[in-house]
């Protein structure tokens, strides 16, 4: 018989919590099998190669590549706008201190000095 307790509101003695443990050891195993299609992946054994050896259908290898490869293009993406926004900020507080030097933040530093010149020539 399932009781419920009052404060999680779950069931105590039912299926629902063994389906958990259950749930953790399938994500469990299916990391191990992503984790040794990747590393024989990496070893240069083809899809159909790794298919035979694992002892799952080819469209599966195929499958558990493409999940790998988009979670790991996510990880990048998310790594690379993390880096973006950092070289921002100290892009931003470089600048910042170039205008407590007394410098023109507007221009370059790459900008040519002729129109400085130009004047100095100019005096008529």
């Amino acid at each position: 018989m399932a009781v419920r307790t009052a404060a999680s509101g779950e069931l105590r003695g039912s299926k629902t919590r063994s389906m958990r443990g259950a749930a953790k050891q399938a994500n469990g195993r299916v990391r191990d099998l992503e984790l040794r299609i990747w590393t024989l992946l990496s070893e240069g054994k083809t899809p159909s190669a790794i298919a035979r050896e694992v002892g799952i259908a080819r469209q599966c290898v195929h499958r558990i590549i493409r999940r790998v490869e988009a979670k790991y293009n996510q990880a990048i993406g998310a790594t690379v706008e993390r880096l973006k926004a950092r070289q921002a900020r100290t892009l931003w507080g470089h600048s910042e201190a170039q205008d407590s030097d007394g410098r023109n933040p507007n221009r370059s530093p790459f900008q040519c000095a002729s129109s400085h010149s130009s004047r100095a020539r100019s005096t008529d």
